[in-house]
């Protein structure tokens, strides 16, 4: 399999111009499949720098490519393999943390995107959809796949902890959608962010309680 290198593959990501919304019909992206231990090496390294990484690309452009990359590509889904080394997925789960602190919170604007907000940064509109589109919504039923289910859960209520309204709200989002199949873990985690933040904004605090009890779309 042929292997390209991990700037020419952040190129044909992120260099095109972006639309908003985003729109791949006319997009021509070219390159090799990568191989899964590549695309694992290639996603924990972008996801663990992404806001110097992606800093010379704009919101747009990082908004469009990101949702290629979750939702498009493929090459998520080597996090999800049982036959790649644990360790190896692990990082690659953890670093969406980095992923959210470097990148989400610091270029993502104060809206709600649930609120089909018009002024939003175009990046909002990727953070808030990420769990959505994410290539899996938990297997409990899958002992094989505990370990990582609990590392994404993780991830989503490390969002919670940050001060801003998009990784909150992607976050939630998430724990929304997974309260189907893991219902006591994600009310705890939305629980204990709803004990700690006393001062959260009416719209935002009704969205947590909705996804509290499984009442997201």
């Amino acid at each position: 399999m042929a292997v390209i290198s991990f700037e020419h593959w952040v190129d044909c990501l992120f260099g095109r111009p972006g639309e908003y919304p985003p729109s791949f019909a006319s997009v021509d992206v070219e390159y090799p499949a990568l191989a899964p231990e590549t695309a694992l090496e290639y996603v924990t390294r972008l996801f663990s720098d992404a806001g110097s990484i992606l800093a010379r690309f704009d919101d747009a452009q990082v908004n469009q490519g990101l949702w290629e990359l979750v939702g498009a590509s493929g090459e998520l889904y080597p996090m999800l393999l049982t036959d790649l080394p644990w360790p190896d997925r692990k990082r690659g789960i953890l670093s969406m943390a980095a992923l959210y602190e470097s990148l989400f919170l610091e270029r993502c604007s104060a809206h709600l995107s649930h609120r089909d907000d018009s002024d939003a940064s175009p990046l909002n509109s990727i953070c808030y959809m990420w769990w959505d589109v994410f290539p899996t919504w938990g297997q409990p039923g899958e002992a094989i796949h505990a370990d990582r289910d609990a590392a994404l859960l993780e991830v989503m209520g490390q969002a919670l902890e940050l001060d801003s309204e998009a990784c909150r709200e992607s976050g939630l989002h998430g724990l929304g959608h997974w309260h189907m199949h893991y219902p006591t873990q994600t009310s705890k985690i939305i629980q204990r962010f709803l004990d700690r933040e006393t001062n959260l904004g009416p719209a935002l605090l009704a969205y947590a309680r909705s996804a509290g009890a499984g009442c997201v779309q």
